[in-house]
C-alpha cells in the first residue's frame, strides 16, 4: 500500500487518545478564498456581517489563545463550499503567510448543538479535518496536530465580538469525554493528564458506584495526573470505596525488558463496546517510545479512544507504565505514505511513583509474605480489574 515518499521527509507523529465520545477528523475540501483585496478588518467584519441581525451562537470574532490570529466567523452566502455552514475570515494575523480576508476554517453543523466538523487550514495552509466544540458562548476548543511531531495540542478560540451573548442564544451543552483510570490507594487514582485537562466536573465509575473526583496533582510534561475521590455525603459511596476497592501496586519499569508480556485493563470505546473493565494484550516491543524518548515504552497492546488511562501490567500485576498515546496514523500517511500498525506507548511507571512521593500515605504495597505468581490475560483481568475506573469529564 505504499507509495513514493516525498523526499526528505523523516517526521515521526503520535498522539495521545482523547478519550472522549467526539467525533473523528474527517476529510475535507479546498475552501473558498475571501479575496485579500478586501482586506478585511474587525470593523469592516462586523459592519459587513453582524450588525443590526440576530447572530448564530457561533458567529462572531474570535482570537486564538496565542493572539496568532483574529477570525470573523460568518455565514457562508459565497455560493461556494455549500456544505460549509460558515466561514473563519481573517480579520488580523501575526502570520507572514496569511493576509486579511483569507479562509482559515470551515465549519459544519452537526446535530449536536455547539459542535462542528470541519477544515483548518495550518499556518502553511495545509488542509486539517478536525472538529470544533462551542464549550460555552466565548469560548470554541478544538484539536490541531501542532505539538511534537505531529501530536494534537487543544487550541482555544475566545471570543471579541460581541463581548455578551444575546440573552436568546443557545447555552452551551458541554463537552464530555472518558477515559481510564485506576486506584493507587483507597482514594487516589492515576490517570492521563489530557483526560482530565480543562475539566469542570470529574466523575469515577467502578461497578455500580460513581462519586466526583477532584485533580490532586498533575504532570503535563508526562501526561500524569492524580485524581482523588469526593464521595461527600453520599454514605454507600464511601462505605462502598472502604470495602470492596483494590488498588495496585506500582512494580519496576527499569526491570522490564523488550519482549515482556504485558496487559492493559480499561475502557476502550465507552458507549460502543461493553460497560466492564476489558483486558488487552501485548508485548513490550521496545524500552524507549518515539525518537528514543526514554519516558515510555512502545507497546503492542492494541489502544482504542477511552483506554488512555490504562495501568499497563506485567505478568505479575504490577503497573509498568500507563497506556498514553499511538501514533497519529492520518499524519504519517501524509508525511511518509505509510500507514503504521499498532505501535503505541504508555509512560514508564516511575514518573507515576514520583508523584505518589509527594501524597501523604503514598501508594499501595503488598501485605507481606504475599506469593504472585505469573499470570496470563484471565488472571490479570479477575484479579485487577476491581481497580479500574472509568473517568468522565465535562468541561
Amino acid at each position: 500500500m505504499n507509495r513514493r515518499r516525498a523526499s526528505g521527509q523523516s517526521c515521526l507523529a503520535f498522539v495521545a487518545l482523547l478519550l472522549a465520545s467526539c467525533a473523528a477528523p474527517v476529510r475535507v475540501h479546498h475552501p473558498p478564498a475571501a479575496s485579500p483585496a478586501e482586506l478585511l478588518d474587525r470593523t469592516t467584519a462586523i459592519d459587513r456581517y453582524f450588525s443590526a441581525r440576530d447572530l448564530a451562537p457561533i458567529e462572531g470574532i474570535w482570537v486564538w489563545d496565542n493572539n496568532t490570529y483574529e477570525i470573523a466567523i460568518v455565514r457562508n452566502t459565497t455560493g461556494s463550499a455549500a456544505e460549509y455552514q460558515y466561514l473563519g475570515l481573517v480579520t488580523d494575523t501575526q502570520h507572514s503567510n496569511w493576509r486579511r480576508g483569507e479562509t482559515k476554517l470551515l465549519l459544519k453543523e452537526t446535530a449536536s448543538p455547539g459542535i462542528f466538523t470541519g477544515t483548518y487550514l495550518m499556518g502553511d495552509k495545509s488542509r486539517y479535518g478536525t472538529t470544533f466544540f462551542l464549550t460555552n458562548p466565548n469560548l470554541i476548543e478544538l484539536y490541531t496536530p501542532t505539538g511534537p511531531y505531529g501530536s494534537q495540542e487543544k487550541l482555544f478560540l475566545i471570543r471579541a465580538y460581541p463581548k455578551a451573548q444575546a440573552s436568546g442564544a443557545v447555552a452551551s451543552k458541554g463537552e464530555s469525554s472518558t477515559g481510564s483510570g485506576f486506584f493507587v490507594s483507597r482514594e487516589v487514582i492515576a490517570t492521563n493528564y489530557h483526560i482530565v485537562a480543562d475539566a469542570q466536573a470529574i466523575t469515577v465509575r467502578f461497578g455500580t458506584t460513581q462519586v466526583k473526583a477532584e485533580i490532586l496533582l498533575q504532570d503535563r510534561h508526562n501526561d500524569l495526573a492524580l485524581l482523588r475521590v469526593t464521595p461527600g455525603a453520599d454514605a454507600l459511596a464511601a462505605a462502598t470505596l472502604q470495602a470492596s476497592i483494590t488498588c495496585l501496586v506500582i512494580g519496576d519499569p527499569d526491570a522490564v525488558k523488550s519482549g515482556a508480556r504485558v496487559y492493559a485493563l480499561g475502557f476502550p470505546l465507552t458507549g460502543v463496546l461493553g460497560s466492564t473493565v476489558s483486558v488487552s494484550e501485548g508485548i513490550v516491543n521496545n524500552t524507549v517510545g518515539l525518537q528514543d524518548d526514554p519516558r515510555m515504552f512502545q507497546i503492542s497492546v492494541p489502544i482504542q479512544p477511552g483506554s488512555s488511562g490504562s495501568p499497563l501490567l506485567d505478568s505479575m500485576g504490577r503497573v509498568v507504565g500507563v497506556v498514553t498515546s499511538t501514533l497519529n496514523n492520518r499524519f504519517l500517511f501524509a508525511t511518509q505514505d505509510v500507514l503504521p500498525q499498532n505501535v503505541n506507548f504508555a509512560v514508564k511507571a516511575s514518573y507515576l511513583r514520583s508523584m505518589l512521593a509527594l501524597v501523604p500515605g503514598g501508594g499501595c504495597t503488598d501485605p507481606p509474605g504475599r506469593l504472585v505468581a505469573s499470570m496470563g490475560p484471565q488472571d490479570i483481568q479477575k484479579e485487577y480489574s476491581p481497580a479500574v475506573v472509568r473517568v468522565e469529564v465535562t468541561r
